[in-house]
């Protein structure tokens, strides 16, 4: 959008200068949205609050060991959301991945119940389903968050065009 127009879907701000709008994934073009993890916040009326866009798995883990030795990364092995300590090198690599990933969503969902007690946390990407296994607060699971935002934002373009 141009600087001074109006805010993009559910009110975000689409006005990019550096970066990736974290509301990019709702229009369907960031690269994360099948690997990482997302947590968006929604009031209740589903106006977009922001969000959180974090690595996956594969990417944290791959960039905190590289330019390290001798420890393996196996992430086929690797199929838990484990937040216990690790009792070796890898476990701890991926145990501290997965608990960073965790703790980002809970600590979202409690700043959302401060500003809004009816809002929303929402997870979506491809680590969704693995840090909800181990997530101790309220939230839902998008599976389809771009395709959802894609039609929302087709929607809004017809009503602009029918209003032109």
């Amino acid at each position: 959008r141009e600087p001074g127009g109006p805010p993009g879907p559910a009110g975000h701000d689409l006005e990019v200068s550096v970066g990736v709008p974290p509301v990019w994934p709702l229009l369907g073009g960031h690269p994360e949205a099948a690997s990482g993890l997302h947590a968006e916040t929604v009031d209740a009326g589903g106006q977009h609050l922001g969000g959180y866009i974090l690595p996956g798995l594969r990417l944290g883990v791959t960039a905190l060991l590289q330019g390290t030795s001798n420890v393996i990364v196996d992430f086929e092995k690797f199929r838990g959301g484990a937040v216990v300590p690790g009792r070796n090198t890898t476990d701890a690599v991926y145990h501290g991945a997965v608990y960073a990933m965790k703790s980002l969503v809970e600590s979202a969902f409690h700043w959302l119940r401060k500003t809004d007690s009816a809002a929303k946390l929402l997870i979506t990407g491809g680590d969704a389903d693995l840090v909800a296994t181990c997530l101790e607060c309220h939230y839902e699971k998008v599976d389809d968050l771009v395709f959802t935002g894609m039609r929302l934002l087709a929607d809004a373009n017809r009503v602009v065009e029918e209003r032109a």
